[in-house]
């Protein structure tokens, strides 16, 4: 949080800052505080309606996917934030739904398990799959599956130790490096993009404390057919990877910001800036590789 509220006040326009959260906000960072509905409660968008013409707010940065569902279906949240249609943002968020739509030239081998057995198969097949809740926010449900036990992946279950859960499907595991494509797009048109590289590991446990801010044409690429093909607007977070023959595939699309973004730090733009003014810089290119975060970020 202090590394936001440091970056937002770096943004010339800007007078102060409100900060909103369901839960107790511990530090105000020298801000307004004031708590809110959760976003999936029905009071929430009525309530920051009523708080942005009482705090007089100009511009709304979305946090989690409740928030982003919830706004999306107003007639007022669209024009002072990043977010798109109802019928995208509910697109995304399904992500069972959104591998269907895309289609098999842009996500990994992806199935619906019925019965353990299928699971197993499937496990088999592939030496190591994902298992995810068909809608969810970030890791939450997230299982990594293996054939056996592995020293590579020590937080991987062996599918034969695993309980069979309902109401998730499985994806074919990427082995390769892991991406987030920090996005702006308009009406399908990618205007701005910030990429890192998380890695190979799966994120079980969203923040990413490292990852390396790069230049990588594969998953600009990537993200502007993804852009393309679904008329994304506003902001999106495009999660990728690479299968072991460096074909970039998706993982999954956020519609909202995470507290990652501050990675920005190793750029010469300031993407608040940039989100708030849907600027139209392409591919951006890092000053600094490295970021790290503690309390406050650190870049290398």
């Amino acid at each position: 949080m202090p590394d936001v509220v440091s970056l937002l006040r770096e943004i010339p326009p800007i007078r102060s800052i409100v900060l909103l959260d369901a839960e107790p906000i511990m530090f105000d960072h020298g801000c307004e505080t004031i708590k809110i509905p959760y976003g999936n409660q029905p009071s929430y968008a009525d309530t920051l309606h009523s708080l942005c013409k009482q705090y007089e707010i100009d511009y709304i940065f979305i946090g989690s996917d409740e928030e982003a569902m919830a706004l999306s279906k107003t007639s007022w949240a669209s024009r002072i934030s990043h977010i798109d249609t109802p019928e995208i943002t509910s697109l995304v968020l399904n992500k069972y739904k959104l591998h269907s739509a895309l289609g098999e030239d842009f996500v990994p081998f992806y199935s619906q398990c019925q019965s353990k057995e299928e699971l197993i198969a499937m496990v088999e097949r592939f030496g190591s799959v994902i298992e995810r809740p068909i809608s969810g926010r970030g890791s939450r449900g997230l299982r990594h599956l293996t054939a056996h036990k592995s020293q590579q992946y020590p937080a991987a279950i062996s599918v034969a130790e695993a309980s069979f859960c309902v109401d998730t499907f499985q994806t074919e595991f990427l082995k390769g490096d892991k991406y987030s494509a920090d996005c702006i797009f308009d009406q399908g048109n990618l205007k701005t993009c910030m990429i890192r590289n998380n890695g190979p590991l799966v994120k079980y446990r969203p923040p990413t404390m490292t990852a390396i801010a790069c230049v990588d044409h594969e998953v600009f690429l990537f993200a502007q057919r993804v852009g393309k093909k679904l008329g994304l607007s506003g902001f999106h977070q495009i999660e990728c990877g690479k299968d072991e023959i460096g074909k970039v595939l998706l993982i999954e699309i956020n519609p909202r910001l995470d507290a990652t973004l501050s990675i920005t730090r190793c750029y010469k733009e300031n993407f608040y800036e940039l989100l708030i003014q849907r600027a139209s810089v392409g591919l951006m290119l890092p000053i600094k590789p490295f970021f790290k975060r503690f309390f406050q970020t650190q870049v290398m």
